[in-house]
């Protein structure tokens, strides 16, 4: 962890932009539906470190009022 004055300060963090697209270009195939690759910053005992998040929510098809609660059709609503 790094440590500092400033509290509120949790990590510095220094891109070689080289390496981070070439780490885009070997990416690519991660990218999700917003256009972006998603990266989750954690902390563990040994301190922060970032890697890919390759979790995806799985999108259920949607369900009508009478899909989920057939047995309601008398509701006065």
């Amino acid at each position: 962890m790094l440590e500092n004055k400033q509290g509120w300060i949790l990590s510095d963090m220094k891109i070689n932009p080289d390496e981070k697209i070439n780490w885009i270009k070997q990416n690519r195939a991660n990218v999700n539906e917003r256009g972006s690759i998603p990266v989750t910053v954690a902390k563990s005992e040994k301190g922060i470190y970032s890697m890919l998040n390759s979790y995806e929510v799985k999108r259920s098809k949607e369900v009508t009022t009478a899909q989920h609660s057939p047995d309601r059709d008398d509701m006065p609503f």
